[in-house]
């Protein structure tokens, strides 16, 4: 086995990734003498399991179009969840939610675990059109309802659930993760579920000052300083229409210490969305035209200048 290292965002690397389907990073690729993938993975968990996924996928060296192919004559459990692991990778996300349903009809026992993954094949899928928010959604409430579920698979639901569902879709799962995280001792557990009671005192208690109380404990210290830090605290109070002042101020700060061009457009922008809903539409325009000057190639970025011409909210 020879192994290749290529930095898929320069030179013939480009290209390596648009014929691999390099999406993510890392990822491997094993692949015959003539260049055919045998398997693919991604993410690196360490030494030991880095080599049983080499040795495992060195057991069985047919292609992938080949494994398919035996798969589609005679199904097995390995066999699936290689499928559904290379489809994964690849983000070809309805093969992979296939591939692990038949795994799970294969070993009912790993119903628990792969959930999981069907879940995220899902929320991957969800810009290519492959599945709706409805369908992730259900798979969701499949893990939640679950009462073997894990702590971990609980909050993966949630957190996801966080960004494609609305409020009231989103407050069933913010509550099983409140109450499975309650008492929590695990820092990173913790951690998160000071954001789940941000959330609380937004949508359940409707307590906007206590939410923004909240929101800053779990600013890293320094976050003042910080551009991106700052930015995100300001759209954060844009969205739920709170501390507008305060985070007009702040997003102008971060956009003044961003020393990447993109990184203060976009602060720009978020700056001239607080700016047109406090009224001031000169200064809305005035820092959007400058987010367009410095990344003209973002069109999201004209469409909104042309939004606060015309008066739009």
């Amino acid at each position: 086995m020879i192994l290749l290292k290529n930095d898929c965002e320069k030179g013939a690397g480009v290209d390596l990734a648009k014929t691999y389907g390099v999406r993510g990073y890392p990822t491997f690729a094993m692949v015959n003498a003539g260049g055919e993938v045998t398997d693919c993975w991604i993410g690196y968990d360490g030494v030991a399991a880095f080599i049983d996924q080499v040795d495992a996928a060195r057991a069985d060296r047919s292609t992938i179009v080949e494994k398919k192919a035996r798969f589609a004559a005679e199904p097995t459990l390995d066999l699936a969840l290689r499928l559904g692991r290379y489809s994964e990778t690849v983000f070809a996300s309805a093969d992979a939610v296939d591939y692990y349903r038949k795994a799970m009809a294969l070993d009912p026992l790993l119903t628990g675990e792969l959930r999981g993954k069907v879940f995220m094949a899902m929320y991957y899928g969800l810009g290519s059109g492959a599945f709706d928010g409805s369908q992730l959604l259900a798979e969701g409430e499949a893990i939640v309802g679950d009462p073997a579920a894990g702590v971990d698979q609980v909050l993966m639901v949630a957190s996801v659930a966080r960004q494609v569902a609305p409020a009231d879709e989103y407050l069933p799962f913010l509550k099983r993760a409140l109450a499975i995280t309650e008492g929590a001792a695990d820092g990173e557990v913790a951690g998160y579920r000071q954001e789940l009671l941000v959330d609380e005192a937004l949508l359940i208690q409707g307590d906007k000052p206590k939410a923004l109380a909240l929101k800053r404990a779990t600013l890293d210290d320094g976050w003042q300083e910080n551009p991106g830090a700052l930015n995100g605290f300001a759209w954060w109070c844009f969205e739920n229409e709170l501390n507008l002042d305060e985070a007009y101020t702040l997003a102008l700060k971060g956009a003044e210490l961003a020393t990447v061009p993109g990184d203060r457009a976009n602060i720009l922008d978020t700056a001239a969305e607080i700016a047109f809903k406090l009224g001031q539409v000169d200064k809305a325009i005035e820092h959007e035209t400058e987010a367009i000057r410095l990344a003209p190639e973002r069109a999201a970025f004209q469409k909104t200048l042309e939004r606060f011409k015309g008066g739009e909210g």
